[in-house]
């Protein structure tokens, strides 16, 4: 997702490498298809990079997603939140 944001209706699928990521408009599609950065993401928990077509995504309330780079990671942020 180019945007990191969560979006309720279906995505464009975009095959790169081998990998799929997704899109919500040609725009987008074009990003993914041509700008690496796009395509990664940076683990709030670790600081590593991810790539976003393998990372695990928490969406929070709203409609901001993260990324990282395993459950155990995920689930150590969520913890880590004031509920």
């Amino acid at each position: 997702m180019v945007n990191d944001k969560f979006f309720a209706r279906p995505q464009i699928p975009v095959k790169v490498e081998g990998r799929t990521y997704y899109g919500c408009c040609p725009n987008c599609e074009a990003k993914l298809l041509n700008e690496a950065a796009t395509r990664t993401a940076k683990d709030p928990v670790s600081g590593e990079p991810v790539d976003k077509a393998t990372a695990v995504i928490l969406a929070l309330p709203g409609d901001a997603v993260l990324y990282f780079a395993s459950h155990d990671n995920a689930s150590r942020y969520w913890v880590s939140r004031d509920h």
